[in-house]
Formats: structure tokens, C-alpha cells, sequence
């Protein structure tokens, strides 16, 4: 069955394109900028809509025992990628999937967190087939947090393909001939993982707090 592809509105912009790139689809490169806004719409939903508000993508996730699992699906309700994340592995490292498939001949691409960021800005590198290692350069890396913009960069450069903006951090912008459904899937995942690292994080802070009262009233 052939996928339905609605191909988002035009980004007004007109800045200098970086050449393109297609991981996904070629159905997914159009000649122009678009702007996808994410909106979780339900619990386990998130909503992928243009600048005329359009229906682009839908995200579902799904929660198991040992992984994390996300589908985007298309305006027709068919699977285009899954997103398997393993809950036990160091870096949080995450799976692609070509449709609804868990076949390794069907892996498109992995994420990892990058083992040395610093400055609690989130780092994710992006390895292109199924093969990662500690001295392979990503072919693609994504920086950002709650409240810096996402960028996603193509490799170790500095050329930008997609990126958020201070006053718009749910919305993508995605460079020309740029695969947006690779582009989309990169910023979702850094997102969550950036909303995980934060609850983490409050939840030691509540603790340390609940501790140190304790030990207050202990030392009365």
C-alpha cells in the first residue's frame, strides 16, 4: 500500500539552504522551508501540524517493561517509522525502524546520548545503519534543552538542517531538501529526553529537600 504523504505549507524564510538529505524518504524532502509545531494533544499523543495548522504526523508512545516504543504514523493512520528505545542501555540508546518492522534489515538509523556533553545541554549523536561505536563520528548530531533551541547539525559541522526558536520551542524548522520526517523524529526524541532528565532531577532535589528536613527535625 502506497503511503499518503500531506506535504506541510511553506516556512517564510529566506535564508541559505544546506544541501539535502534524505534518511527516511525522498516523500519527505520538498524544495522549500517548512515549520512543524508539536502539540501533545493526549497523554501518549503528540500532534505534528504545518503553519496553516495541518495534520502532518501523529506520535504515539507506548510504554512496555524493558522499552520505551514510539510510533509516527502518517494522516493515513499507517506506521512510517518505530522508534524502540532500550530502557537498560548506558546512553539511553534509540532504534528506527522503517513502518511498523523491529527487523534489523529494516534499521534506518540510531541515536545515542553523547557520553560527553556538559553544561546540562542534551547531545545526541546519529549514526546512519547499525553499526555504532565509540570512534565512529555520528553522521548526524542534535544539541538543545527546555529552554535553549534544538539544532540539529549535519555531523560534526556547523551546518544547521533544522532548528527551534527561543520564542517558538515546539516549532521545527526544517531547511529545504531536508528529510522533515527525520528532522521531526530527532527533535521529538530530544525533547523527551531532555522532559525525562528534568523530572530526574526534581525528583532529587525533592529528595534532598525531604532529607534535610528530616535531619533538622532529627537533630531537635
Amino acid at each position: 500500500m502506497a503511503l499518503i504523504v500531506k506535504q506541510p505549507q511553506p516556512a517564510r524564510s529566506n535564508r541559505k539552504q544546506p544541501d539535502p538529505v534524505t534518511v527516511i524518504s525522498q516523500q519527505f524532502c520538498v524544495p522549500y522551508e517548512v515549520d512543524l509545531t508539536c502539540t501533545r494533544t493526549k497523554l501518549r499523543v503528540t500532534e505534528i501540524t504545518d503553519v496553516d495548522g495541518t495534520l502532518i504526523f501523529n506520535l504515539l508512545i507506548k510504554i512496555m517493561s524493558f522499552r520505551h516504543k514510539r510510533t509516527l504514523l502518517g494522516v493515513d493512520g499507517n506506521p512510517i517509522v518505530t522508534i524502540v528505545q532500550k530502557a537498560l542501555s548506558l546512553h539511553k540508546i534509540q532504534y528506527i525502524y522503517r513502518g511498523s518492522s523491529k527487523n534489523e534489515c529494516d534499521l534506518l538509523f540510531i541515536i545515542r546520548e553523547n557520553p560527553n556533553a556538559t553544561n546540562r545541554v542534551m547531545t545526541l549523536d546519529v549514526f546512519l545503519g547499525s553499526v555504532i561505536n565509540d570512534k565512529k563520528v555520528p553522521d548526524f548530531r542534535v544539541k538543545g534543552s527546555l529552554s535553549q533551541p534544538s539544532i540539529i547539525y549535519a555531523g560534526t559541522s556547523n551546518t544547521i538542517l533544522a532548528q527551534t526558536h527561543i520564542y517558538f520551542m515546539h516549532t521545527l524548522t526544517v531547511c529545504s531538501n531536508i528529510d522533515y520526517a527525520f528532522a521531526i523524529i530527532l527533535f521529538l526524541i530530544l525533547d523527551d529526553l531532555n522532559r525525562s532528565a528534568e523530572l530526574r532531577d526534581q525528583g532529587k532535589s525533592l529528595g534532598n529537600g525531604i532529607i534535610g528536613i528530616a535531619g533538622a527535625v532529627g537533630g531537635n
